[in-house]
């Protein structure tokens, strides 16, 4: 690990080799070394995925948006309130996520601003679930999968889903799946974001405090050694405002 807090692979002498797959695919933003097979094996691998879906946010204005990157204007949420029947619009926001190696599920928060001025940042929670793949298409190097994307609204407790693909390891880019004749129009552009930071999850833990606290307590025991195995990956993202009524968020 890096001094800076970026992503660097994980030494073999702090984790178990087991034999990986023999052929995979390079996708954008996973550049791994093509002159191995072995893949290391995490104890955060183990930790199961949150059982109450993720943690809510605080009530008050959220203070990561303005951290970590700008958000759309507030006239453009309240667009979206004001036509319902314009059809799904892309609502905009910062995503971040907390991605455990070799594990089948990952977490995450969408934060987006509520819409007219003055208001509050909202927030819902998400949840990711590998679905099975064809052998052909699959990764050795985790750099594609396809994910059940649950969009959970803490507060309305309602939730939905979406199937995503998800390209990358931990420089990870999430778009909605759109394989099937005919695509059903609220599965077109329904999600999208892209990682423009990814830090080792040890050197965010006021991040990890605030947005996975789930996590934090099942690797407690553990200490920094799972942590440091552990990526926070920052970025855009836009859901269709489709999701977001159905889940109560707008």
């Amino acid at each position: 690990m890096s001094d800076s807090g970026w992503v660097t692979r994980t030494s073999p002498s702090k984790v178990q080799q087991h034999n990986a797959p023999s052929q995979h695919q390079e996708h954008a933003c996973c550049n791994h070394h093509a002159d191995s097979q072995m893949q290391p094996v995490s104890a955060a691998a183990t930790v199961p995925p949150p059982q109450a879906g993720p943690e809510p946010l605080p009530e008050d204005d959220d203070p990561f948006l303005e951290r970590e990157g700008p958000v759309a204007p507030p006239a453009a949420a309240a667009a979206v309130n004001s036509s319902p029947t314009a059809g799904p619009r892309m609502v905009e926001g910062r995503g971040i996520w907390c991605l455990l190696p070799h594990s089948a599920w990952f977490q995450g928060h969408f934060v987006f601003r509520g819409g007219g001025c003055g208001t509050s940042d909202k927030a819902i929670g998400l949840l990711a679930t590998q679905l099975d793949m064809d052998p052909c298409m699959m990764c050795c190097y985790q750099g594609f999968g396809r994910y059940d994307l649950a969009l959970i609204n803490r507060k309305t407790s309602k939730q939905t889903s979406v199937v995503v693909e998800k390209s990358g390891d931990h420089c990870m880019a999430l778009r909605t799946e759109t394989a099937g004749d005919p695509t059903p129009d609220e599965a077109r552009r329904a999600i999208a974001f892209h990682a423009e930071d990814v830090k080792v999850a040890s050197t965010k833990k006021e991040l990890m405090q605030r947005f996975f606290p789930s996590i934090l307590a099942a690797i407690a025991d553990s200490g920094d050694d799972v942590l440091d195995d552990c990526s926070l990956c920052l970025g855009p993202m836009s859901v269709s405002s489709h999701l977001l009524l159905k889940v109560g968020a707008l």
